[in-house]
Formats: C-alpha cells, sequence, structure tokens
C-alpha cells in the first residue's frame, strides 16, 4: 500500500471502516468518498491505495496509476475507484490514464470509477458529508 503524503495543500488523515481496517485519505473529497462507501449498505469493505497499474503510455513507456481505492460490494462487482482534483494532467495524458484503468478493470470484471470536480463541488461543508 502507497503512504500518503501531504503537498501541504491538502489534508490527510486515516479512519476505521466498517470492516475494522484503517484507509487513508489525502484530500477532502477523497474523505467524502469514505463516508460515502461507509454509509452505502452495499459495501462490504474498502481499503486505500490498493495497487499499482502498470501500462504503456502512447509514447510506448512503461506508465503507473494508483487508484484511490478498491471497494467490494455485495450486489456489485468490485469497484476500483480514482479521485482526482487539482490542477488537471494534459488532456492525453489523462485520457491514456484512464483508459488504462478502464481496460485493467474491465479485463479483472471489475468497474473503474473516477471522481472529478464534476462530480463533487470544489469546496465541500461539513454537511455535504452527511448527505
Amino acid at each position: 500500500m502507497r503512504q500518503v503524503r501531504s503537498t501541504g495543500r491538502n489534508i490527510i488523515g486515516g479512519i476505521t471502516n466498517k470492516a475494522g481496517r484503517e484507509v487513508q485519505f489525502e484530500s477532502w473529497n477523497e474523505r467524502v468518498l469514505l463516508l460515502r462507501l461507509d454509509r452505502d449498505p452495499e459495501v462490504r469493505d474498502y481499503g486505500s491505495q490498493p495497487e499499482t497499474f502498470e501500462y504503456i503510455d502512447g509514447a510506448r513507456q512503461g506508465s503507473t496509476l494508483h487508484p484511490g481505492f478498491h471497494c467490494l460490494a455485495l450486489q456489485r462487482s468490485d469497484e476500483i475507484h480514482r479521485v482526482t482534483f487539482g490542477q488537471p494532467s494534459p488532456v492525453a495524458e489523462m485520457q491514456q490514464r484512464e483508459a488504462a484503468g478502464y481496460r485493467i478493470c474491465q479485463a479483472r470484471g471489475w468497474h473503474y470509477l473516477v471522481h472529478t470536480e464534476r462530480i463533487y463541488p470544489r469546496k465541500l461543508n461539513w454537511l455535504t458529508c452527511w448527505l
């Protein structure tokens, strides 16, 4: 598991999930996602920084993707969640990275979910966490 780190502009921390395991977060938006996973009755367990996906990028170079969370659900297939905010990567690089994540998860029979600022408001308040 990759250790989360502060960039000086984000919050980091950890919570104990419903299965009793510690899960790390490195942004407020990741924390909100964890609260939603914890309250979802179909989710039985989830963990942070589950693994590193390796893929070949457009320049035929080896690249890596670090998804944020692996979620085990009762009625759904496993899910990999990636929360991405802040400075966006160049569009081509981002598209290659997300396409690799989708391909890897599809081969495993999993869902690959990307959470962006389009899904979460830019600034979240404490009330949003309880929705």
